[in-house]
């Protein structure tokens, strides 16, 4: 629509309306428009007044458009009031706690960390039996606990743990050394007497890597209750070498009575040999100073010796006294069986003992 067409369009409806306004009454469909008297007066004024010429109505027309409708230059038209946003208001939050299995964090253990276990043991052996054999000449022996604590001469074990995540290196050293163990003596007819007797050094060393499973190992004693889910159990496959050193020695002394005369002998002989050891240990903890376990190892499966065949088995608690050690208590039982070479080369020791096991360890 051009301006033109908007001026005539205004023009048309003053025109009505002043019409109207000559008009005596606004309801016209029921009257006769000839009946109607007509102001001629208002009409005169109206053209000589109003529309006296159509450059005044133009100019009338300009000026209304340039109030009402077109915005002259200096008007600024002001961009509509921003609504306000509301301003988040911040919360704290509280973080929900992640459950560790354990109510006290300060507990947890940092697997990502070495830890060492340092545990010196001793077996008390209630009976120790088995036999020698050195150079073809075989001693049987039998000692009660007295015996042996009369001919020990000297006796170490220990064991050193080292773990890192869930990876373990164990190295377990046991040696003991005896000297007159294995004494005989017969009297047979004419006054003879034989006494023999067995000096031996023993040395057992395991070399073997291990993995946790189950529940997580335990390095020291909480400050606090852990709350754990007690009994918690974990498994420890182990697979190594075992290292066996032994020299053993038969002094055999012959006394002919009737004769007055006496025979001595002694043979010596010793032995070094690696055989593959396999193992496990499964445990249960009951509460966080006791742990309830049983380790058990197997070793070489006659590939070292015609006969070679050895097994200890434990049963035994742990119990933390302090943070950072634990004392063991239990039972162990032990056999080696081994025997290489025929006549008078033939080397063997068999031996079997089992007793209380006493154990302390340091953790760190």
């Amino acid at each position: 629509m051009t301006l033109q067409d908007l001026r005539c369009f205004f023009l048309s409806i003053f025109c009505f309306q002043s019409i109207l306004v000559f008009l005596p009454s606004p309801v016209l469909a029921e009257s006769n428009l000839e009946d109607v008297p007509i102001n001629t007066e208002r009409i005169e004024h109206f053209s000589t007044k109003v529309l006296e010429s159509e450059a005044d109505f133009e100019k009338q027309f300009n000026d209304y458009l340039v109030q009402n409708v077109i915005p002259t230059p200096t008007e600024t038209t002001n961009p509509p009031a921003a609504i306000p946003t509301p301003t988040p208001t911040e919360t704290t939050t509280t973080p929900i706690p992640i459950p560790t299995g354990t109510s006290n964090p300060s507990a947890e253990t940092d697997y990502h960390k070495w830890h060492f276990k340092i545990q010196p043991y001793a077996v008390i052996p209630v009976t120790t039996y088995g036999y020698s054999t050195v150079r073809g000449r075989t001693l049987d022996y039998q000692l009660s606990l007295a015996d042996l604590l009369q001919v020990l001469r000297m006796t170490a074990s220990g064991r050193i743990e080292a773990w890192h995540d869930n990876v373990g290196f164990i190295i377990d050293a046991y040696y003991a050394s005896l000297n007159g163990g294995g004494i005989r003596q017969s009297n047979p007819p004419f006054q003879t007497s034989l006494q023999s007797t067995l000096t031996f050094d023993q040395g057992v060393y395991d070399f073997a890597l291990s993995y946790h499973f189950g529940a997580p190992a335990v390095y020291s004693l909480p400050d606090k209750p852990s709350g754990k889910n007690f009994p918690l159990f974990s498994f420890e496959p182990i697979a190594g070498v075992q290292l066996n050193n032994i020299s053993a020695t038969i002094n055999s002394t012959l006394s002919l009575g009737i004769l007055n005369r006496t025979f001595q002998s002694t043979v010596t002989e010793g032995r070094t040999w690696f055989e593959p050891m396999v193992g496990a240990k499964i445990a249960m903890q009951v509460s966080d100073p006791v742990t309830l376990w049983v380790r058990g190892e197997v070793s070489g499966f006659g590939l070292a010796g015609q006969t070679d065949l050895s097994w200890n088995a434990i049963a035994g608690a742990d119990w933390w006294v302090t943070k950072n050690i634990s004392l063991q208590l239990g039972y162990d039982f032990f056999q080696l069986n081994y025997v290489n070479g025929t006549g008078n080369n033939a080397f063997g020791l068999n031996q079997s003992f089992n007793g209380p096991f006493l154990a302390a360890t340091f953790s760190f």
